[in-house]
């Protein structure tokens, strides 16, 4: 093999390869925009996740408003707090299931009031009448809808989705602020 050879060789193997890294340095901006919209990027055996529906709920529940210090009840709330974080240590996923469960007790309290005919209605269903009877707005029914999204996602996963401690904790912070948010609704 001759060097002109070699050289042609190794400019048609670093072709694309180079053309990518420009590209990427071009657009690294416009790319950097797009990565919260993606919801699984994978090349070869790299694989990320980007559980943007985590992100929004976070967001949503943050923007709750504060409840009055006389209906905060600590007690019932932080021993549900410290048995989720728990369970995230050796199981994100579960503690994600588990948190999902805690919602729907807080929301068959609403049973009786939304639907005294029917006694099996799921917690969409309820959430969707406590919201037509303006017991709760859009934006707790958007947050519910996105936690139960979330929920989803951890119960039926697509692909190998690997749900970090950190994802199960914020999502467990999240659920605990709606569910100190149903538990303080007056009917």
């Amino acid at each position: 093999m001759d060097i002109l050879v070699f050289i042609s060789d190794l400019v048609r193997s670093l072709a694309w390869p180079l053309v990518v890294l420009v590209l990427v340095i071009l657009f690294r901006k416009p790319l950097g925009n797009l990565i919260p919209y993606l919801r699984r990027l994978k090349y070869g055996k790299l694989e990320a996740e980007f559980i943007r529906d985590l992100e929004t709920a976070d967001n949503k529940a943050q923007s709750l408003p504060p409840l009055p210090p006389s209906a905060i009840q600590p007690d019932y709330l932080q021993s549900l707090l410290a048995t989720l974080l728990d369970i995230s240590k050796k199981s994100p996923t579960a503690s994600i299931l588990e948190t999902w469960r805690n919602i729907e007790i807080q929301l068959s309290r609403f049973l009786d009031y939304v639907s005294p005919e029917q006694r099996k209605i799921p917690s969409w269903g309820i959430v969707d009448k406590l919201y037509k009877r303006e017991t709760i707005d859009s934006d707790f029914k958007s947050l519910i809808d996105q936690l139960r999204i979330v929920r989803n996602e951890a119960a039926h996963p697509t692909g190998r989705l690997e749900i970090s401690e950190r994802q199960a904790v914020t999502y467990i912070q999240s659920s605990i602020r709606a569910i100190d948010y149903l538990r303080n609704i007056q009917l």
